[in-house]
């Protein structure tokens, strides 16, 4: 989780075990079928938002510490993204 960069959380072992667990299924099932790959695809994507959620209410005074504390990089950061993907759809339409 981008929040615990280069420091241990709790449930840490299991949440990458979930997240690596749910990848490698989804690269078995290109494999397998198309109709397979799309199932465990959808399955690690909606695996990875529960990771997050469960992760951020879990350590939510943590998470509310590092917002505080690095709210300017992270607004800087999304202005950014923003920026960029709206270049790339008006100079692509």
């Amino acid at each position: 989780m981008f929040l615990f960069q280069n420091s241990g959380y709790k449930y840490q072992k299991l949440i990458n075990l979930c997240l690596t667990g749910t990848c490698i299924f989804a690269l078995i099932g290109v494999l397998v079928s198309s109709k397979i790959f799309f199932l465990l695809y959808f399955i690690q994507f909606m695996a990875s938002w529960l990771c997050f959620i469960f992760t951020v209410i879990y350590h939510r005074k943590r998470v509310a510490f590092v917002f505080k504390s690095e709210w300017r990089h992270i607004i800087f950061s999304l202005i950014a993204v923003i920026v960029l993907f709206l270049t790339y759809y008006f100079s692509t339409m």
